[in-house]
């Protein structure tokens, strides 16, 4: 090794000496920061895991339960911020809608589909129950049922059929038999449109054509 590389190897070693004596804290700080990221970010996941466990095991305890205790259980769970949170107050709608409180039922839709949070499947599956029992009840007219059900299918992913036949059928009973919903046609050509579905479309554009 001449002169020369003996210089340029001392200048680097004082160049890393110098770095480490004026960032030395801040890349130590750093690789710390990064530790204790993880460690935080493995605990997260693992207490998340183990909240799920624990709203599942709730879950199922009060879906077997008699049916007062079971009503008690699930306006508990359904304070979760979690997927059983959801399942809870799906249950609780259906279980207020066959016991004829409407009210009830309409708002822990609305609670589903109003939440950011909830899985956008069951937002819009929510979302559609509500209008069905807000026209069902008569709570609104056909007219804003008819609108409710144009407004889903335009801005939902999911469940957008089952919204044209609630239009379509609301058209039918205004007696508007020359109108119908401009998307029917739509299922009526969907080869994968479940047969239950197309049935339900072809009786209903009969009527209406």
């Amino acid at each position: 090794m001449d002169i020369l590389d003996e210089i340029q190897e001392e200048v680097k070693k004082e160049k890393l000496l110098n770095f480490f004596q004026n960032y030395g804290k801040y890349l130590v700080a750093a690789i710390l920061a990064c530790f204790i990221f993880t460690i935080l970010y493995f605990w997260w996941c693992n207490y998340k895991s183990n909240l799920l466990l624990e709203d599942s095991s709730e879950y199922n305890d009060a879906i077997n339960s008699k049916e007062q205790i079971r009503i008690s259980k699930l306006e508990k769970i359904k304070q979760k911020n979690s997927v059983y949170g959801d399942l809870a107050k799906l249950q609780l709608a259906a279980y207020y809608y066959d016991d004829k409180d409407f009210n009830k039922s309409i708002h822990n839709y609305e609670l589903i589909y109003k939440s950011n949070s909830s899985s956008e499947i069951y937002r819009d599956y929510a979302k559609l129950m509500a209008i069905k029992i807000r026209v069902h009840t008569g709570k609104i007219s056909l007219d804003d049922g008819i609108k409710l059900y144009e407004d889903f299918y335009k801005d939902s992913k999911y469940f957008k059929n089952i919204a044209v036949l609630g239009e379509s059928i609301l058209l039918l009973n205004k007696g508007n038999y020359n109108s119908k919903s401009h998307k029917i046609n739509e299922i009526l050509t969907d080869n994968e449109a479940p047969n239950l579905l197309l049935y339900l479309a072809k009786i209903i554009n009969k009527r209406l054509s």
